[in-house]
């Protein structure tokens, strides 16, 4: 091969080393934003955005922008869960509590039928009692009706004899029933007596509270006035204090601004006397200066005259004044006294009000006291009368009681003489009248044990309908709710999701001249290494003669070029 045509292939084999070169570095600036300046050295690009340009940027800050994205997404997505959740349990709340409410009100009305059931067994029970006990009262009406039946047929066989025996009866158990009235009404007199006597005593009793509650509330009136008239006095000698403490700060007050009155008047003198003083020497001096001889003597001394004359005049109303603020001083001092008297006469007369108050409140609670102690006695008394009042009534109760049981006594003891004598002609009739009375007690005593009987059915029957009412009683639901309320079953909060950041793009080696990117698959760099590495090979057998060696070397240097 001619030296012209292997320069060429070096020259087209250099424009493809810089073209690759170039498109590396595109590349390099495309994925990391990356260039060249004038003097050779990579700085960073930078978008819009002032975030870092190239295509490996780009795809960090977008893994970057979808995580935060995925983060609002998923605390979105768990705030709507918790929510939900939230929902559904304040809705399995709602539901509860409005099944519960249902369970409530069927208990409530259960337990209301319940107690109506019973009441109405109650009402079934007694009227049932009542009727049973209306045919047992008319089986002893007929009873009675027969009896006076047989009362009839007694006293139609018995004849006289008979009927004057009941009439002993009738009459005895007329005089027992009178002697017993007058008895019953004895003892309810009595009882009534008694009852008066009880309220009596009960009031005179509260009269007596009610006199030593009265005493002892004008005992504590008087004693609250007295305090009251106390504290009224101690704020009087407050006020007097503070008024007499007042009136001395203000006299002192008054001799203070006196006294600066005087020293401002004895400096406002003494200045005005200096005054004239320098107005006399300069008047002198002009006088001097003016005039000579004779009228000079007399112009000074004219003028030293009237200086004289002001300065004894300025002295002699200092000295007025000053005795004048004396005086007034002395004044305010004496007036500060009589205050200071009159408050000391006044603190004496409020303590003798006190102890007057004092001695008066005293003797009220006193009389106080004296008159509950009489209010006392006289209940006292009140009582012991109520008291012997009813011993007199017990008295004369027991008297007529005795009176009443001899007249029964007697009564008895008459008719039985009576009944004596007509027994003998009665025998047989009360032998039968006593069969019959037997035969409708032995029905009467039956007729009571079949109405016992039935009782006891329907008390046996009441109390089944209670058991039955008992056994449709509802359970009490509010038992357990406490363990299965959704108050101990509130929604957890969802845990807190971990994220992992996006690797930031590792910044690779910049591109060199003559050297291939290692990220580059054998098609991209075989039209442009290979022909690289091809034109090597020949330079390198050029240099050797085209001998093997140099054969060898070119094609070490074309497969290289691969690599």
């Amino acid at each position: 091969m001619s030296k012209s045509a292997q320069n060429e292939m070096i020259d087209i084999q250099n424009q493809k080393t810089q073209a690759q070169y170039e498109l590396d570095l595109e590349n390099y600036a495309f994925n990391y934003g990356l260039v060249r300046d004038e003097d050779g050295n990579f700085i960073q690009n930078l978008d819009p955005d002032g975030t870092k340009a190239g295509n490996l940027n780009n795809k960090y800050e977008y893994q970057q922008q979808s995580l935060e994205l995925k983060k609002e997404a998923d605390q979105n997505q768990k705030a709507y869960q918790e929510e939900t959740a939230n929902q559904n349990w304040e809705q399995g709340k709602s539901m509860q509590e409005f099944q519960w409410g249902q369970e409530d009100r069927i208990f409530n009305k259960n337990t209301k039928q319940y107690e109506n059931q019973l009441s109405f067994n109650e009402l079934e029970y007694e009227d049932s009692l009542a009727r049973e006990r209306q045919v047992l009262d008319e089986r002893f009406i007929q009873a009675a009706f027969q009896n006076q039946g047989i009362i009839q047929d007694l006293y139609e066989i018995t004849g006289t004899k008979g009927f004057e025996k009941a009439r002993a009866n009738l009459n005895l158990a007329t005089k027992e029933n009178t002697i017993g009235f007058q008895k019953d009404k004895t003892l309810l007199n009595l009882e009534q007596t008694r009852k008066g006597a009880e309220y009596s005593t009960a009031g005179k009793q509260l009269d007596i509270l009610e006199g030593r509650g009265s005493g002892k509330y004008q005992t504590a009136s008087q004693y609250l006035d007295l305090a009251s008239k106390e504290a009224e006095n101690r704020f009087s000698k407050a006020r007097l204090n503070l008024d007499t403490d007042t009136q001395v700060q203000a006299l002192n007050f008054q001799n203070e601004t006196l006294r600066r009155e005087i020293n401002k008047a004895s400096l406002d003198t003494a200045k005005q006397i200096e005054d004239q003083a320098v107005q006399g020497l300069k008047a002198s001096g002009e006088a001097q200066l003016t005039q000579a001889g004779r009228s000079q003597g007399k112009a000074v001394q004219a003028i030293m005259s009237e200086i004289g004359r002001q300065e004894n005049y300025l002295a002699e109303s200092l000295i007025r004044g000053q005795d004048m603020a004396s005086a007034r001083m002395k004044q305010n001092k004496l007036t500060s006294l009589n205050t200071i008297q009159k408050a000391a006469l006044a603190e004496q007369q409020i303590n003798f009000s006190t102890i007057e108050n004092i001695n008066k409140a005293m003797l009220n609670v006193g009389e106080i006291e004296r008159g509950i102690k009489m209010s006392d006695a006289k209940g006292q008394v009140s009582l012991d009368q109520i008291q012997q009042g009813v011993l007199d009534t017990i008295d004369n109760a027991s008297l007529d009681i005795s009176q009443l049981e001899n007249e029964l006594s007697s009564a008895k003891a008459g008719t039985a003489l009576t009944l004596d004598n007509l027994d003998f002609d009665l025998d047989m009739a009360n032998t039968r009248f006593k069969s019959n009375q037997d035969i409708i007690k032995s029905q009467l005593e039956s007729a009571v044990k079949t109405s016992q009987m039935n009782e006891k059915d329907i008390y046996r029957s009441k109390s089944q309908a209670d058991m039955n009412a008992e056994a449709r009683k509802m359970l009490d639901p509010t038992i357990g709710r406490d363990e299965i309320s959704l108050d101990k079953f509130k929604p957890v909060a969802l845990p807190e999701a971990v994220y992992q950041d996006p690797m930031a793009p590792a910044v690779g080696p910049p591109p060199k001249m003559g050297a291939m990117q290692s990220n580059l698959g054998i098609g991209d760099v075989l039209p442009g290494a290979l022909l690289g590495g091809i034109t090597a090979g020949f330079g390198a057998a050029a240099a050797f003669n085209s001998n093997p060696i140099g054969l060898a070397v070119g094609a070490g240097t074309a497969l290289l070029g691969l690599w």
